[in-house]
């Protein structure tokens, strides 16, 4: 009984040593990154570019890993180096100015140790796998626990869109964007949130003509900026959808004379 319990283990370990096609290998990984199982993603990413390194989608397995660094376990070193292997290794690689742009993000991000970071790539994972919820409490950590972080008027901002364009919630919606103008002055997203909530009010049912006043006024404000023309598109289209009545009448009054 021994001898065939040890043979068994042995045959399972020798399993365990062969590795996958790498077809099956990569899908796994990537069923395991589109269900948020990040640290098994991780290391099924790992193994694949252990064992395939000539692979066509090595780039793109080294890429998930960079990220998954981060988010998983808030190594920023592992991220970097990865992304630079990507870089080095696979100059070709149509993924290249990715990688570029994440070591970047990675530098001007680090902030506060890089959990701000880490959470805003957790957020941005779930917000993949459309649990929109879920990543607005994450986004809101960013917020509540560092609102000084360099990501933390984004983070709001990204609040503001999943509720908007998302979740349907649009008075908190509105709420959000005023509050980004009110907490941070000086962001670069304060022209698309005030954009955002004029656009916001014209999904709610009886201030069509609010909206469009309120589009009208983001176009005059900035007529420079690239929202202008789609303000003036959406302020259009409210006004026409909500203020021109339309002719009606009813059939049985209808006669037909012969001319």
């Amino acid at each position: 009984m021994k001898t065939l319990l040890s043979v068994f283990v042995a045959l399972c370990a020798i399993a365990q040593a062969v590795p996958q096609p790498a077809e099956k290998q990569l899908a796994f990984a990537e069923d395991l990154y589109a269900q948020g199982e990040d640290v098994f993603a991780l290391l099924e990413f790992k193994r694949f570019v252990f064992h395939n390194p000539g692979h066509a989608a090595a780039p793109l397995a080294l890429h998930r890993l960079s990220r998954l660094y981060v988010s998983t376990t808030g190594n920023l070193a592992a991220a970097q180096e990865t992304s630079a292997a990507l870089i080095a290794k696979y100059p070709k690689s149509p993924l290249v100015p990715e990688a570029r742009a994440f070591v970047e993000f990675l530098e001007i991000n680090s902030d506060f140790d890089g959990r701000p970071m880490q959470l805003w790539l957790k957020a941005e994972n779930l917000e993949k796998q459309k649990r929109f919820g879920p990543a607005v409490a994450v986004l809101d950590r960013i917020v509540e626990r560092f609102p000084q972080a360099r990501l933390a008027d984004d983070a709001l901002y990204r609040i503001g869109m999943l509720q908007h364009e998302r979740l349907g919630k649009t008075a908190e919606a509105r709420a959000t964007f005023s509050r980004l103008a009110d907490t941070y002055p000086t962001s670069e997203w304060l022209v698309p949130a005030e954009f955002q909530a004029a656009s916001a009010l014209g999904s709610v049912k009886g201030s069509e003509r609010e909206a469009a006043v309120a589009l009208r006024r983001f176009a005059a404000r900035h007529p420079k900026d690239s929202l202008a023309r789609e303000a003036l598109a959406k302020a259009t289209a409210l006004e026409r959808a909500g203020f021109v009545i339309k002719r009606q009448f009813d059939p049985g009054f209808v006669r037909t004379y012969a001319v």
